[in-house]
């Protein structure tokens, strides 16, 4: 991920920290800089198999769940190797996906917001105009 994309993606995270899977994130590789940031949040059983972890691990190994951690395979690879250019690109089309999935979450939302919101005006008028009935009879 380059190094915008990864600015994007954290900016992202921290405006929607109320909506993070935290579980899931605690094994993103990428994550490690915002998981650092927020390690209250992390779960450690889950970061145990992160491989880009192994420095958060080192300064935390009260935290470390070793069944996990014996399953992580912590080797540095190649910026040219293929499969992690490949893995690199399917976490950053998940990435906007998840964007995505967030964005059209968020317009549901804004939506029922306004339809609420809609009904409340609706129900006040309605008051507004019984009270205005019983005061001219």
């Amino acid at each position: 991920m380059d190094e915008q994309t990864k600015e994007l993606y954290v900016n992202f995270l921290r405006n929607n920290i109320d909506k993070i899977e935290w579980q899931r994130l605690s094994q993103n590789p990428e994550a490690i800089e915002f998981l650092t940031e927020n390690q209250d949040k992390i779960s450690w059983c889950h970061l145990s198999m992160n491989p880009a972890a192994i420095e958060l691990l080192m300064a935390n190994p009260e935290k470390i769940y070793w069944d996990e951690f014996g399953l992580n395979r912590f080797q540095p690879k190649k910026k040219d190797d293929p499969i992690l250019k490949l893995n690199n690109r399917l976490m950053e089309l998940e990435l906007k996906n998840n964007l995505l999935q967030l964005r059209l979450d968020n317009s549901e939302l804004k939506s029922k917001q306004l339809r609420i919101e809609f009904l409340i005006i609706m129900l006040c008028m309605a008051v507004i105009i019984v009270i205005i009935i019983k005061f001219i009879f």
